[in-house]
């Protein structure tokens, strides 16, 4: 497989290759199983999973040091992932932080909002609650 072929020249290069997908923690792990690489992690959306009818706590717990880097995203059923500003959807923040802090998540987290009419203050806006619950980890 292509991401097989790749890591060895991430390693070498210390690179991290991170999957960003639609899969369970099952096949996620799976795939981490099979191309047995340090340099390859999971790029985890916070909207992605619950969308999909994953619970997103319990992928972040189950799939733990193997997310490299997430999103912060928020979404709604009628838009779908990415359709809202953070903590105005589906997703329930206060477990989805508590499930990054049990897991000992470190790493990155990176805005996937939407612009809006005024893409300047819907950044702000977007910016300002991930403060917030970056602070709760």
């Amino acid at each position: 497989n292509q991401l097989k072929a790749a890591a060895p020249t991430a390693e070498r290069g210390g690179i991290q290759l991170a999957l960003e997908s639609t899969l369970t923690s099952a096949q996620y792990l799976d795939v981490l199983e099979r191309v047995g690489s340090p340099a390859v992690s999971i790029y985890l959306d916070m909207s992605n999973p619950t969308y999909w009818l994953h619970n997103t706590p319990e992928q972040i717990l189950s799939l733990g040091s193997a997310v490299g880097q997430i999103h912060f995203k928020e979404g709604n059923m009628e838009g779908g992932p990415g359709a809202t500003d953070l903590g105005e959807g589906y997703n329930d923040w206060d477990e989805i932080v508590a499930a990054l802090r049990d897991a000992g998540y470190q790493g990155w987290a990176v805005l996937e909002t939407p612009g809006g009419r005024d893409p300047l203050a819907s950044a702000g806006k977007n910016l300002e609650f991930a403060r917030k619950m970056a602070a709760q980890l």
